[in-house]
């Protein structure tokens, strides 16, 4: 039922048809013996005859078929037509055995089943070669292998080596083809790609413990026919040798080759850690996520899309191609690996524990950052607001107490540069419209105060959808400030023109004056010039001074429109 159900599944399959084939041969090969197995004094001559031939013919397609599977699965390894030669052989030495040719059963019974499991060991080795790079087929072939050696390796050594060897069988048929449903469930599996990354846990694991058991057997064998101990001392001694040997050797290929995902894991998390000591910034962390992921598992593919449907946690894809992370703590973007160790394997659950655990980390170590911060907002809102009440207070006072224009202007602007401080800790955006319109009043108060005429030039339906940051708000005004406090101090114009434009790309403001055209470096060191360009260049874009043809300068500040 099985058999034939996975190729109702997959019916243009070849693989699927030889196992359709090798499960009908099996049902018929496990109902006639169930006639005959233990009864074949009760039945007739003729009757024994018919139902064991048919028996035979049975295990034979058995054989050929499941030979045969590992010639074309995962994938074919050539053009020739082996699964029919295989058949078509089986079908010869059925009527060579019916016919009596030959000098025994032995070779027209047992010697054909036992050369093709050698041949179908040969075709799983060069599958094995084949399948090198592409993990999804050594996984599925890995399944197969398991499945076919655990239950052909307790058949054949059960019920068909000794006969071929001219010994009794060491247990009876009946119970011998138990060891078929460990064969058929196996290879189910491996056909329909059932959990592969789970094959990865099993497959070092399973042959660990075969070498285990076949090194006491051979101990057992070496001492009773070798050296000529009884069976008692002999099994003793062997389980004595092989203990001494075989757990040593044991741990040693499990440090050697059991062992990677615990190195993988060592280094992520040594990785980790030097990322978040080293980070100051929660973008950092979050740059740093899809590095870490990559020195982990060293997949063979990274993406990161966006994810509106949130996972709760890591998930692997049933054939273990796939691995995906969900969205870090305030991100949009998931994780997902596609094939791990450079499409050298799958993904196994081992890898989702590695990444449940790097996930938790990194989302503990944002929440640290984000109360940081918090923290330092938190204190630098505390240090303002006591500036602003005590010191602003103070200069306050002085601008309404003082008699002294230069000394009420040093106040002002003192003041002003307080209330741009406060703003910029506080971290507020505003629109590009209300930046300009507070500029406007500060350089209006300020060239009135100097006797200069302002000639203000902004449409606010071109400024009034753009937003800016705190810190880009206070960048604009104190270049502004800059350009204006030269003017007043070295340029000896009675008139200043203030422009703001934007296109698609670009925020262009541009201050000129009809003054004397002398150049900032004219003016003193270019201390000046130097800091408004540093404000620019904080922002991305740049300020350009020159001095105009027709007389006066003009600086000209560039940013990249949002």
């Amino acid at each position: 039922m099985v058999a034939v159900g996975i190729w109702a599944f997959r019916p243009k399959s070849a693989a699927t048809r030889l196992y359709a084939l090798s499960g009908v041969a099996t049902m018929v090969n496990t109902l006639t013996l169930a006639i005959y197995g233990d009864r074949e004094f009760v039945l007739s001559g003729d009757v024994f005859a018919v139902v064991s031939a048919v028996n035979h013919l049975a295990t034979l397609m058995v054989n050929a078929s499941l030979v045969s599977l590992f010639w074309v699965y995962p994938r074919p390894l050539a053009r020739f037509p082996v699964p029919a030669l295989m058949i078509c052989i089986a079908l010869i030495m059925w009527v060579l055995s019916e016919l009596q040719v030959g000098e025994s059963a032995q070779v027209t019974v047992y010697l054909p089943i036992v050369v093709g499991y050698v041949l179908g060991l040969c075709f799983a080795a060069a599958q094995w070669v084949a399948s090198k790079g592409r993990p999804l087929e050594r996984a599925a072939l890995k399944w197969c292998v398991l499945a076919i050696f655990l239950g052909s390796v307790l058949l054949m050594g059960l019920v068909i080596i000794p006969p071929a060897f001219g010994h009794p069988p060491l247990v009876p048929l009946l119970v011998g083809f138990g060891a078929y449903l460990i064969l058929y469930l196996g290879i189910a599996a491996g056909l329909v790609r059932y959990r592969l990354f789970d094959i990865e846990r099993w497959w070092f694991k399973t042959w660990l413990w075969f070498a285990g058991g076949l090194m006491v057997l051979v101990l057992d064998a070496i001492l009773i026919m070798g050296v000529g101990l009884t069976s008692t001392y002999a099994l003793t001694l062997s389980l004595a040798i092989a203990g001494w040997l075989y757990f040593p050797l044991r741990q040693w290929l499990w440090d050697r080759f059991g062992q990677r995902s615990s190195i993988s894991l060592n280094e992520a998390l040594r990785e980790l850690v030097d990322k978040l000591f080293s980070a100051s910034t929660e973008a950092e962390v979050r740059r740093a996520w899809p590095d870490l992921l990559r020195m982990t598992f060293q997949p063979l593919s990274l993406e990161m899309p966006d994810a509106p449907d949130k996972k709760a946690a890591v998930a692997v894809s049933a054939d273990g191609v796939l691995m995906e992370l969900p969205a870090l703590p305030g991100d949009t973007r998931r994780a997902s690996l596609e094939f791990a160790s450079n499409g050298a394997r799958l993904f196994t659950k081992e890898d989702m524990r590695v990444a449940n655990l790097l996930y938790d980390l990194t989302g503990k170590a944002l929440q640290a950052l984000q109360a940081r911060d918090a923290g330092a907002k938190k204190e630098r809102s505390r240090i303002m607001r006591d500036l602003h009440d005590d010191l602003g207070a103070r200069l306050l006072s002085l601008v309404y107490a003082t008699d002294t224009g230069t000394v009420r202007e040093v106040a002002r602007s003192a003041l002003r540069d307080l209330h741009g401080l406060v703003d910029t800790t506080a971290g507020t955006p505003a629109s590009l419209l209300e930046v300009a319109n507070g500029c406007e009043g500060e350089i209006r108060q300020r060239l009135t105060d100097s006797g200069i005429e302002l000639d203000w030039q902004a449409d606010p339906m071109r400024l009034s959808d753009q937003e800016l940051s705190a810190r880009a708000a206070a960048n604009i005004a104190r270049i502004l400030r800059e350009a204006i406090s030269n003017i007043i101090k070295h340029a000896n114009a009675d008139r200043v023109e203030v422009t703001w434009s934007r296109d698609s790309d670009h925020l262009l403001v541009r201050v000129s004056d009809n003054g004397k055209g002398e150049t900032l470096d004219g003016q003193g060191d270019g201390h000046g010039l130097r800091t408004m360009q540093v404000r620019a260049e904080d922002l991305g874009g740049r300020v350009d001074c020159r001095v105009l043809a027709e007389g006066g300068f003009v600086v000209e500040l560039t940013l990249p429109a949002a």
